[in-house]
């Protein structure tokens, strides 16, 4: 449609050939587009035979993606002379005193077309998020659970050793009252016991939030984002520039190094061991640089959106 526009009344936009003050915002939505890495698993699946030529057809593949993603950004630059942030609406019709059902169609269509594609992807990773959070809960309660299990023995460790080497405050007239189930079974009021009782009171509390509260969470915030803003621009350099740089940079850079240091206590040794599979890019310089891009990125659009660049 855009080409049929260009061909049709030619161009009509001029953008220029550079524009440093847009830098944050490309650089944002650039991140964003690269995370395609994601649907790596759905490529390589269904191909059969993968030594037969994998790498080029891998290649072929992503090369179809760029120049696809130029085709579009390349008619829309000069086919329309304001471009909207959903690529989509530039091709809505204008409204005219002559009804066309057809036209009508297609603009609604259009208009419903983020709509469609947001709702087929958003389950997926609402559900994949809901799962992570939940796990990450149960990690820190179970962490914060052998805190209190630690300090709970350390008191208990303490408290014996000062049964064993006080005496008593009282004379014996009064020590000879006391039976002696009562001394065998001393009231404690350790923070073991009002530990317990707290997750015995709190375990259904925590099944709710577990089930319901994160649900919740996650549907409230993008609801109340959408309400707030229509932006896309700047939800796209957000989304891509902060989430998506964790995600695609520093959380791998991360793991690689915590695998390599566990792998050096495990040897003995500071060599990495040769490996017939290994990468390129197995330096140890590279998930620095790795992360240092990543701040780079985060400082660029955050600049960008705070007006200071």
């Amino acid at each position: 449609m855009a080409t049929n526009l260009l061909l049709r009344d030619g161009p009509k936009g001029h953008p220029p050939p550079i524009n440093f003050h847009s830098f944050g915002s490309l650089f944002g939505v650039a991140v964003y587009a690269f995370m395609c890495h994601h649907s790596i698993p759905g490529l390589i699946s269904p191909i059969r035979g993968i030594k037969n030529n994998f790498n080029k057809k891998l290649f072929l593949i992503y090369s179809l993606i760029y120049l696809f993603y130029c085709a579009l950004s390349l008619t829309g630059s000069f086919a329309f002379e304001h471009t909207q942030d959903i690529y989509t609406i530039n091709f809505l019709h204008e409204q005219t005193e002559h009804f066309n059902i057809w036209d009508s169609l297609i603009d609604y269509f259009l208009a419903l077309f983020p709509v469609f594609v947001l709702t087929s992807s958003y389950i997926i990773v609402a559900i994949t998020l809901c799962n992570n959070m939940r796990v990450l809960f149960k990690l820190i309660n179970e962490r914060f659970g052998r805190i209190f299990n630690n300090l709970n023995n350390t008191e208990n460790i303490g408290e014996n050793n000062n049964i064993e080497d006080n005496e008593p405050l009282l004379g014996n007239e009064y020590n000879n009252n006391i039976l002696p189930e009562e001394e065998q079974q001393p009231i404690n009021f350790h923070s073991s016991n009002i530990l317990n009782s707290s997750q015995i009171i709190n375990s259904p509390i925590k099944l709710f939030l577990s089930k319901y509260g994160i649900t919740l969470i996650i549907l409230l915030i993008p609801s109340l984002i959408s309400m707030n803003t229509d932006n896309v621009l700047l939800l796209a350099s957000i989304t891509g520039s902060f989430p998506g740089v964790g995600v695609q940079y520093i959380l791998p850079a991360l793991l690689i190094l915590s695998a390599r240091r566990a792998l050096f206590t495990k040897i003995g040794s500071n060599t990495i061991p040769l490996n017939l599979l290994s990468s390129p890019f197995k330096h140890w310089l590279w998930p620095i640089g790795i992360l240092c891009w990543a701040i780079f990125a985060i400082l660029i659009v955050s600049l960008n959106i705070f007006h200071l660049g």
